[in-house]
C-alpha cells in the first residue's frame, strides 16, 4: 500500500469550517430574521387572504339574511289576513 492512501494526519481526518463566524455572529443573526420575517410574511399574506375570503362570505349571508327576514315577514303578514279572513268566514257561517 502507499503511504499516501492511508495519510491519517491531522489536515485530512479533520474538515475546516469555511464559515468562522461564531453562532453569535450578528451577520448570521441577521439572516436568520430574515428568513423569520419572510416567513412570517407569507402566513400573514395567507392570513389576510382568508379574512378577505370571510368577509365575502360575511356579506352574502347578511345578504341571504335580509331576504329570509323579509319572506318571513312577508309569510307571517298572510298567515295573520289568511287568519283573520277564516275567522270572519267561520262568524258569516254561523249566523252572528
Amino acid at each position: 500500500m502507499d503511504d499516501r492512501e492511508e495519510d491519517l494526519s491531522f489536515e485530512n481526518e479533520v474538515k475546516y469550517d469555511l464559515d468562522h463566524r461564531g453562532h453569535s455572529d450578528l451577520e448570521r443573526k441577521c439572516e436568520k430574521l430574515k428568513k423569520d420575517l419572510e416567513k412570517e410574511k407569507a402566513v400573514t399574506a395567507a392570513l389576510y387572504a382568508d379574512v378577505k375570503r370571510l368577509k365575502v362570505v360575511e356579506e352574502d349571508h347578511m345578504k341571504l339574511n335580509g331576504k329570509l327576514r323579509l319572506e318571513l315577514s312577508e309569510l307571517e303578514t298572510k298567515y295573520k289576513k289568511q287568519l283573520q279572513e277564516e275567522r270572519l268566514k267561520s262568524v258569516r257561517e254561523s249566523g252572528l
